[in-house]
């Protein structure tokens, strides 16, 4: 009787052993910070992150501009290209960002820096898991609001909105439904 309830609790401790362990070899290193700039109308910061390498986040405030970095780092973990933010500009309505992934960019634009940088990083998602290859193409103003129309595989895909920001996520919505 002792020997079979010493299986069942070694049976249960190597069940919860496997259920804490990664599956996976791979290993995340530790972030940090090294270097902020300010912008107009906002941040970059780049932190380094151990043989991943640097990834360049943009935000309105330094908060937002660490976040998208790390962000960043997160699509590296999960996908395993490595993306960085790349330039900033100014359009009518807001701000653009453009994303470098290995043999690309990807722009985007929003209302504010941080909502450029999302919308951005958002596209460079889209197409890391199987959905479209979108870019930003151009941005209009329309009565009452922003159309936005990108650029995806052949064909334009437009969005509007009373914002940039929304007209940008109404575009990328449009695109990954097809």
């Amino acid at each position: 009787m002792f020997r079979t309830i010493q299986a069942a609790l070694i049976a249960v401790a190597l069940t919860l052993v496997a259920l804490v362990v990664p599956a996976g070899p791979a290993v995340a290193a530790s972030c940090s910070t090294a270097s902020t700039q300010a912008l107009v109308g906002g941040h970059r910061v780049k932190i380094y992150c151990g043989v991943a390498g640097y990834f360049d986040g943009f935000g309105t405030t330094l908060t937002e501009a660490n976040l998208e970095a790390l962000r960043l780092y997160q699509l590296y973990l999960t996908y395993g290209e490595r993306c960085s933010g790349s330039t900033v500009g100014s359009v009518v309505g807001g701000r653009s960002v453009s994303i470098y992934c290995p043999g690309r960019y990807t722009d985007s634009f929003g209302s504010n820096l941080t909502d450029a940088a999302v919308e951005a990083r958002e596209l460079v998602t889209m197409r890391l898991a199987g959905g479209p290859n979108c870019d930003g193409s151009s941005v209009a103003t329309l009565v009452g609001g922003y159309r936005v129309t990108l650029f995806c595989a052949g064909r334009y895909v437009r969005g509007q909105g009373s914002t940039l920001t929304e007209a940008a996520q109404i575009a990328r919505l449009t695109a990954a439904l097809g």
